[in-house]
């Protein structure tokens, strides 16, 4: 007996509920003021590969009348992060646009912020303030620098670190954990 055999499947396609978004944000009786949706993959998942999404919501956007724009590379310092298809329809006389962002992560796998901190920090900050331009660092530091009230270590002699700080991150990363053990567990229950 296959392992998901007790796995009750609700949507093996998702073309009706993308359908339905697209229909009620564009719809002229409750516009909802340039709506956009992102949808992104790692494109070494072997979970959900990039191939699947990229044909599913080139279909939808066929289906329901999106414009494809031109795909292009986007990058995260200087470096090639994957590659942007975006679809867009305009609505409410020209006021406002329908954006459906397709991205892939160059190098990541399925879990996109656990592979590429970088990239997807990015990439989801221009998302969430609005931008198109996947590119963008505009009032965001992508740099890597130290965490703040941590205690600088030699390198050259470890005795000169302090042990607080390592004895509190322990503290926290076992609280953490057993936070999520516990979370896990009445999931699990209930």
């Amino acid at each position: 007996m296959p392992l998901n055999a007790n796995y009750p499947v609700t949507y093996n396609d998702t073309t009706e509920i993308f359908q339905c978004i697209i229909k009620i944000a564009t719809d002229p009786a409750q516009y909802v003021k340039n709506f956009r949706i992102l949808i992104y993959n790692g494109d070494v998942d072997t979970v959900c590969n990039f191939l699947g999404d990229a044909w599913h919501m080139d279909n939808i956007a066929t289906l329901t009348n999106l414009t494809a724009s031109d795909r292009m590379p986007w990058v995260f310092r200087n470096q090639y992060a994957g590659y942007h298809q975006p679809y867009s329809k305009t609505y409410n006389n020209g006021a406002n646009t329908f954006t459906l962002d397709v991205l892939t992560v160059k190098g990541s796998g399925h879990f996109v912020p656990n592979d590429k901190q970088g990239p997807s920090l990015q990439m989801i900050t221009n998302f969430i303030r609005g931008s198109n331009n996947y590119n963008s660092t505009n009032n965001f530091q992508v740099k890597p620098s130290p965490q703040p009230g941590l205690a600088a270590t030699d390198a050259t002699s470890p005795t000169t670190a302090t042990t607080t700080t390592s004895d509190a991150n322990f503290i926290c990363v076992n609280y953490l954990f057993v936070l999520s053990i516990l979370i896990f567990s009445f999931m699990v229950k209930y």
